[in-house]
């Protein structure tokens, strides 16, 4: 740690005479140098992008339940550190055939070039097809039991295409068609598509309409062409049977044991996603989605926080859970997952604070320099702990205007907050420029401020696990009303 990082911390510590002086000897180690250490692993090339599932996730569940391991931490799962998760993934056909025939010519893509997203084999002989662009606004009249080509822009962002293509399914959803069928230029779909997806045998099966993205050029234009001109085309679109296997996915366990007879079986919970998106399916150049700041920077400062609160000589009242999160990129699958098998009662979970975009500084909104925003900030008052361990860390804990709320949702933190666990997730970026890119590497990361904002986690965690008042949904807040009807349906359950 540099001299004046100490000087820094000391003086800003020294403001809140009541944090016991092992927890500011605690606080000053964590240091930059060790994150730099775990994110430049976890993001590193080696682990192409952590994709749930793939070799990479893999090896990162390894590195963290290693760190534990080496820090002393109790195994919390059912094998060891891992709390298992059997799934079926479904992968493309093994076969796929699409052509078009357009005015004097027929185009037949390659394989390459084709995706599939359908749980049985199909196939489509269409001599008429609706033909409709994927637009701002769905366009959905007459399109049920149809077969539907949507042309995707060529010029828009990848972001606010998917916004457009969740509006068009949800649009569809009452109405579904027989197929859809995306033309595009960029690869956009096509490798999204092409992802394997994930069935948890746990929950019934779910009913959608077959997908097929096509990534030709040709193929894009001369359904537009049509499109324009109000003619048919005949298109032919034939699948194989979809792949199947089995797969154990993990979390990652640990827990400090709480020094309180009547409070060590609570528990608070410090959670992180370690999976990212993974790698293009093709192309030239960096093809690695390497995730740094979302999430190996959040899963780095929770192995520090662990290692760090595994020193100390007294530990605190409660019990403190951590727990890496596989599959937030697939819809928080982990987080998911761990709420139908709790290694403490859900009741008894007293807070969770989710770790999401710790490292990097250069917000799309300018540079975030010693500020952590937290996600639903006035449904409950977590967020007044952590406002008070900023305070004496020197960073601003506040509500984002525009994202704490919308946010609140998007992360694993919401699937222990539908449980009624006060749960948020803190970051110190929402939206920055590699976001979901290829670019997202760890040199871009500021580990000096992540440091910062890592011992505020750090603190706010202690205090959260040494009181004797556990944290509570806001009673004022009609928003908190579902979560706080959750927690008091839990504990009626217990009783």
């Amino acid at each position: 740690m540099h001299r004046w990082s100490v000087l820094f911390l000391t003086a800003a510590l020294s403001v809140a005479a009541e944090i016991p002086q092992q927890w500011q000897a605690a606080l000053e180690r964590i240091s930059a140098r060790s994150l730099a250490g775990h994110v430049s692993f976890l993001a590193s090339d080696a682990l192409e992008g952590r994709d749930t599932p793939s070799k990479g996730l893999e090896v990162a569940a390894e590195y963290i339940a290693s760190r534990f391991r080496a820090a002393g931490l109790e195994p919390a799962g059912d094998d060891g550190y891992f709390q298992t998760a059997p799934w079926i993934v479904r992968e493309q056909p093994r076969r796929t055939v699409i052509s078009l025939r357009g005015v004097g010519k027929v185009i037949r893509p390659a394989a390459a070039q084709t995706a599939v997203a359908a749980d049985e084999a199909g196939r489509f002989d269409q001599s008429r097809c609706k033909v409709v662009e994927l637009g701002p606004r769905p366009v959905t009249p007459g399109l049920a039991g149809a077969v539907i080509a949507a042309i995707v822009p060529a010029n828009e962002s990848r972001r606010e295409l998917f916004r457009r293509y969740a509006r068009l399914r949800r649009a569809l959803a009452k109405n579904p068609p027989a197929l859809l069928l995306l033309a595009e230029q960029k690869g956009v779909f096509s490798n999204r598509l092409r992802r394997p997806r994930l069935i948890d045998p746990a929950e019934p099966p779910r009913e959608e309409f077959p997908a097929v993205a096509v990534n030709d050029a040709s193929f894009a234009a001369e359904l537009d062409a049509a499109r324009r001109a109000g003619r048919r085309v005949e298109l032919s679109i034939q699948w194989s049977e979809p792949h199947r296997r089995q797969v154990t996915l993990q979390n990652v366990a640990a827990v400090i044991r709480g020094r309180d007879p009547e409070l060590r079986d609570t528990a608070v919970m410090l959670t992180a996603h370690y999976d990212h998106i993974g790698m293009k399916a093709q192309g030239e150049g960096d093809r690695i989605f390497n995730g740094a700041n979302d999430d190996a920077s959040g899963v780095a400062a929770m192995i520090e926080i662990a290692e760090t609160l595994a020193r100390l000589p007294q530990k605190p009242r409660r019990s403190i859970l951590f727990v890496a999160f596989f599959g937030e990129e697939r819809g928080s699958l982990g987080a998911k997952h761990y709420v139908r098998h709790p290694v403490f009662p859900l009741v008894a979970t007293v807070a969770d604070i989710n770790l999401e975009h710790l490292g990097r500084t250069d917000s799309n909104e300018g540079p975030q320099l010693r500020r952590l925003a937290v996600t639903g900030f006035e449904l409950s008052n977590v967020a007044e702990t952590l406002q008070r361990a900023g305070r004496a860390t020197g960073v601003t804990v506040y509500r984002h205007e525009k994202y704490s709320e919308p946010f609140f949702s998007r992360s694993d933190n919401m699937a222990l907050a539908k449980k009624g666990v006060p749960a948020h997730s803190v970051s110190v970026t929402f939206f920055f420029p590699d976001y979901h890119g290829v670019g997202d590497h760890w040199d871009k990361i500021d580990y000096e401020n992540m440091a910062a904002v890592t011992r505020t986690i750090a603190l706010g965690v202690l205090e959260l696990a040494e009181s004797r008042e556990a944290p509570r949904w806001n009673p004022e807040n009609t928003k908190a009303e579902p979560y706080r009807e959750a927690r008091e349906e839990a504990a009626a359950s217990e009783r």
